[in-house]
């Protein structure tokens, strides 16, 4: 196969590989996952152990050096820290390696049902964390492992059946659970992905809300304008003509909003009658301009302003509630519109 062919199946495998750890991630699935990585090396390499024990011989010292380092594995799992992409790949080689030494040197029915079934624990780790070439390859070790099993079985005359047939029931077993995996986990990813911009919006307006906004302009360099925007006596709209005229007034808030500070601006609703906007320049007739006496809603806004460097959520945060308090101050002294 050519380098760049090589170096192209490296790259999307890396892509793959880190699309599936920010799924987990989202989810707050990645110390679970940790943990029954963990709990499946154990398991499957003190399988492994036990087996070379009971039967002993010089042949089974591999098979106990492979269970050795399978706990060393399972231990780095337990600390709960995700394995990187290299990581991950040589788990996986490691698995792949360690289970084809053990089974050549204990060629038995029996040590072939519990290495296919180790081998179905691979694969739904291999699809979990990595996507189709990871699990095309572990069926290949999978063919290569019934192979070897049903030579030596021959070979040796250990010919068990009823094992034979579990252990390719296993194999087309992993081959379904691998699908089931892959279109959970897709299925999973939309979900999740959907869920986490949803939670980024208001609701009613569809614009940010607090959380969404110190995402988005968390980290947004050179020096910002940050306005508190609230709009004057909007419990009287409430009260005399109900909410849902009170819900089209902040409809039609939210779309001035967006239009006066133009398309760059970043604008959020953070409850109630309260907006804030993020943007390099705030029109200082902006509380005036939100709503027009023609629209038969003639109410307006007081406006707080501040200035700076949101580099971070914390002094994204700071600018806020410099321009809350700027915006209270202005309420309170009858104008609309002051700056900190």
């Amino acid at each position: 196969m050519p380098v760049g062919a090589l170096l192209r199946i490296h790259r999307d495998g890396a892509r793959v590989h880190a699309e599936n750890l920010a799924l987990i991630c989202t989810l707050g699935m990645e110390r679970p996952a940790a943990l029954l990585s963990a709990l499946c090396s154990f398991a499957g390499w003190g399988g492994v152990a036990l087996l070379a024990i009971d039967d002993w011989s010089p042949a089974a010292i591999p098979s106990l050096f492979a269970s050795a380092l399978g706990f060393l594995w399972g231990a780095r799992f337990a600390t709960g820290r995700p394995l990187t992409y290299h990581g991950s790949l040589a788990y996986i080689a490691f698995s792949n390696a360690g289970l084809l030494i053990a089974l050549h040197a204990a060629p038995s029915t029996l040590v072939a049902l519990l290495e296919t079934i180790w081998m179905l624990a691979t694969v739904c780790f291999a699809y979990t964390w990595h996507g189709r070439v990871a699990v095309a390859i572990q069926y290949v070790v999978i063919v290569l492992c019934m192979i070897i099993t049903a030579t030596a079985a021959a070979r040796f005359d250990d010919v068990r059946p009823v094992v034979l047939a579990i252990s390719l029931g296993t194999v087309a077993c992993a081959a379904q659970l691998s699908f089931l995996t892959f279109a959970g986990k897709e299925r999973l990813g939309r979900f999740a992905l959907t869920s986490e911009r949803l939670s980024r919006l208001d609701e009613l307006t569809g614009l940010l809300n607090r959380r969404g906004l110190t995402a988005v302009a968390g980290n947004r360099p050179g020096t910002v304008a940050v306005a508190m925007i609230d709009l004057d006596h909007f419990k009287r709209i409430n009260d005399a003509h109900g909410h849902a005229t009170g819900d089209e007034v902040l409809l039609l808030a939210a779309r001035r909003l967006q239009t006066i500070c133009g398309a760059n601006a970043l604008v959020a609703r953070l409850g109630g009658d309260e907006f804030a906007v993020v943007t390099d320049h705030v029109p200082t007739d902006l509380g005036e301009r939100l709503f027009d006496p023609a629209d038969g809603t003639p109410v307006h806004a007081s406006v707080g302003v501040a200035h700076g460097v949101a580099d971070s959520a914390a002094a994204l945060e700071r600018l806020l509630a410099a321009a809350d308090a700027a915006m209270y101050a202005a309420k309170h002294a009858g104008g609309r519109w002051i700056a900190s």
